[in-house]
């Protein structure tokens, strides 16, 4: 029997969620994170070649702070969720593809001679695949009993 693909889904608790919606989640939050540390990584390379241009060692400057915080976020958020505190969009299908293409993209620029917007670019784009899966704070929810 076939594998019905995930479709979009609305924002569930991780005590209501399935739990292979948990683990896409965690799947694609982890996938992110390593992605954003990639970027990480390419951007420092960057930074200190010797060859880099002033404006792109200006950016740099700027992204590098940027990138940290997209990382902190993304683990906030999950920390969030696996505490029950805040709720998940499942990925869909789509959504875990697309993050794990992006990731092996990046890690295809750590070896080649690219430019931080490229990295940057990319980067954001696995970023804005992760967002789709933020959803609210459950307003006036307390984890005690």
């Amino acid at each position: 029997m076939a594998e019905q693909p995930r479709e979009e889904a609305n924002p569930v608790m991780r005590s209501a969620a399935k739990p292979e919606d948990v683990a896409s989640y965690v799947d694609v939050s982890f996938t992110t994170v390593s992605g954003i540390d990639r970027a990480i990584c390419i951007l420092t390379g960057r930074k200190n070649s010797p060859d880099t241009p002033a404006d792109e060692l200006r950016m740099i400057e700027y992204e590098y702070g940027d990138q940290i915080a997209k990382k902190a976020r993304v683990f906030a958020q999950m920390n969030a969720f696996m505490a029950n505190q805040r709720t998940m969009r499942p990925p869909t299908d789509e959504m875990i593809a697309s993050a794990k293409k992006l990731a092996k993209v990046l890690d295809g620029m750590i070896a080649a001679n690219i430019t931080a917007s490229q990295v940057v670019v990319t980067s954001t784009q696995l970023f804005k695949i992760w967002q789709k899966t933020e959803a609210q704070v459950v307003p006036g929810y307390s984890t005690s009993s």
